[in-house]
């Protein structure tokens, strides 16, 4: 009678976790003493701070009973029944938490917007004052009106729009503000060379510049020709 009762028990557990294991859609695993080793897991319940808790401990094989074979059969098909979320509220009150009390960006005042309005309105006139010059001369020490060299020209054309510039490339360079290549917009000064800057042009955008190049030319708007140039801001 109790060997019938056993086979039972051991029959209604691979039912069971037959049934939640379709019920999941995992791969069926095997039942009864075919899916223990030689050495196999008993299933405990023990008290913790937690509550009660299941412990795993290790005992031969031989030594469970089929019965107990079928209760570690349906604790296994339990472990893999997937438990509430219970933290899933809370941690979402604290990421939209979060996200509401993230700073934005400080908007820009209206002076910044002011100012930013009045340097691209000089820098526009002073591309119009360059391109006015076109083919006028070059002429060693030259400031215009008439005829140029390269410091000249740059001189003159900012000097039309309200700004004073030192008489030579060297001078203008250490009076203007240093920026890197990615910082030049229209309206900016181009210096040629190393530490000695032997040339200057007015940037006119898109890699192009106004200057007075040697003698024997004029003024133009060109591509510039090097890598070694520097730029410098004056607006």
């Amino acid at each position: 009678m109790r060997t019938s009762v056993r086979a039972t028990a051991v029959h209604l557990s691979d039912q069971v976790r037959g049934a939640a294991q379709g019920h999941l859609g995992v791969k069926p695993v095997p039942t009864g003493r075919a899916a223990f080793p030689a050495r196999t897991r008993q299933l405990t319940s023990q008290a913790t701070p937690e509550g009660n808790q299941l412990v795993m401990s290790d005992i031969p094989r031989k030594r469970l009973s089929s019965y107990a074979l079928a209760t570690a059969a349906v604790a296994s098909t339990a472990l893999l029944l997937p438990s509430a979320p219970a933290s899933a509220a809370p941690v979402v009150a604290t990421t939209t938490a979060l996200t509401s009390t993230a700073p934005s960006a400080a908007p820009i005042s209206t002076a910044r917007l002011r100012a930013q309005a009045a340097a691209l309105a000089k820098a526009q006139s002073v591309l119009r004052t360059a391109a006015s010059l076109k083919g006028r001369p070059y002429r060693y020490g030259a400031a215009g009106p008439r005829a140029f060299d390269c410091s000249g020209y740059t001189k003159y054309v900012y000097s039309r729009n309200g700004i004073a510039l030192p008489r030579t490339a060297q001078q203008q360079w250490r009076k203007a503000r240093k920026i890197s290549k990615l910082q030049i917009r229209p309206g900016d000064l181009v210096f040629f060379g190393g530490s000695y800057k032997y040339h200057v042009a007015v940037y006119a955008g898109d890699g192009m510049v106004w200057h007075s190049p040697r003698s024997g030319s004029t003024v133009r708007k060109v591509k510039i020709w090097t890598t070694r140039w520097s730029a410098g801001r004056v607006i």
